[in-house]
């Protein structure tokens, strides 16, 4: 399946074991939500669909979700669904990722902790304008 140009597959669940689990999840809440037992769920439902995995998006997020799985109409499947979850899922891990590599910039020394003061004193010379001797790396 193409997602946004992206290939998805369940196997893009960060383990096998953690597919299973979270693709029956996924499951039973798409069938909470297929009315009709066709295999349909209407477009307007996302947000409590989602609300129901655990993911809470805002609204813009929301809004481009519904654009991901409802391209011409109101209804989306759950290939769709799943699909949706596994992007959300990899776009997440992206995000842990950047976010770990912020985090050690400002833990120079490797204490897997960053003080206060640090974080104070970083804040204050971003208000301020000032900017962090920066060292070029070869």
């Amino acid at each position: 399946m193409h997602l946004m140009g992206e290939i998805i597959s369940p196997f893009s669940f960060p383990s096998r074991s953690a597919n299973y689990h979270k693709i029956k999840k996924y499951n039973v809440i798409f069938e909470m939500f297929d009315e009709e037992g066709n295999g349909e769920v209407k477009t307007q439902e996302l947000e409590r669909m989602m609300s129901l995995t655990g993911i809470n998006p805002t609204k813009s997020e929301l809004i481009q979700m519904a654009k991901d799985v409802d391209k011409e109409d109101t209804l989306f499947n759950y290939e769709s669904f799943l699909g949706l979850m596994v992007l959300y899922h990899e776009r997440t891990k992206n995000q842990d990722s950047e976010l770990r590599a912020a985090f050690r910039v400002f833990d120079k020394e490797g204490k897997k902790y960053i003080k206060y003061n640090t974080i104070e004193e970083m804040v204050q010379k971003a208000a301020s304008g000032q900017k962090e001797k920066t060292h070029k790396f070869e």
